[in-house]
């Protein structure tokens, strides 16, 4: 995280550089560097708008317990946009962030799917 987080805020390298830097992070499996990737194709910042390659990187990242690309991939699924319509799959990426504390997943299942989300689940301290 630390890594995207000076990447993100620097202008030392040239954007160009700074995304094909990011992307090297996502490839490695890095979830904070996949959502990061995901916002920029949807928005097209730095790169060409690509909402299906967003919602790729959302998957990627959701895939492997990231609570924001958890719920960014529901949204894409709500909304039917870049992704068909798809509310059963979106109920069920939501409600695997909303345990870990998403308010957007928590909301998004109240306002959108009608739903009550499941309890919020603290994480287990790390073992020194």
């Amino acid at each position: 995280t630390t890594e995207i987080y000076t990447l993100s805020l620097h202008d030392a390298l040239p954007i160009s550089a700074a995304i094909r830097q990011l992307k090297v992070l996502a490839q490695k499996g890095n979830t904070d560097a996949q959502v990061l990737l995901g916002d920029l194709f949807l928005t097209g910042k730095g790169v060409f708008k690509n909402g299906s390659l967003a919602g790729t990187w959302y998957q990627s990242a959701a895939e492997k317990g990231n609570a924001e690309g958890q719920y960014k991939i529901a949204i894409i699924y709500l909304n039917g946009v870049h992704l068909p319509l798809d509310p059963k799959e979106a109920g069920i990426w939501l409600k695997k962030a909303a345990p870990q504390g998403h308010p957007g997943a928590r909301e998004a299942l109240v306002m959108r799917l009608g739903e009550t989300p499941p309890p919020v689940i603290k994480p287990k301290p790390a073992k020194k």
